[in-house]
């Protein structure tokens, strides 16, 4: 996990599935899907079965489309600041630390 995200609210969503998915007896993909649908009280949980005929699951190949409009990042593990600026479209700033010099 990365530094600072111990208090991280998708993590705390995280703990209470693992709590539910714990006491539930799901066997099936559909157990599955239908214990997933329970663990959000307003309804945010919808999850799709890649089998299912009538919502089917697309798959795309992200990094090709992508690769036209973006850059590629090398090490971005270890910047932990990002910064874009209206002035600089394209490009994204970032810094290691808070006091670390700029990078691009």
């Amino acid at each position: 996990m990365l530094a600072g995200h111990t208090r991280f609210a998708p993590d705390w969503y995280f703990g209470n599935r693992t709590v539910k998915w714990r006491a539930s007896d799901a066997e099936t993909m559909q157990d599955i899907a239908t214990t997933v649908r329970s663990l959000s009280r307003s309804g945010h949980n919808i999850p799709h079965l890649v089998s299912d005929t009538e919502s089917p699951v697309k798959f795309f190949d992200w990094r090709s489309h992508l690769e036209a409009s973006f850059g590629n990042m090398t090490s971005i593990t270890k910047y932990h600041h990002f910064f874009v600026f209206k002035d600089e479209p394209g490009v994204l700033h970032c810094k290691e630390y808070a006091d670390s010099t700029d990078e691009r």
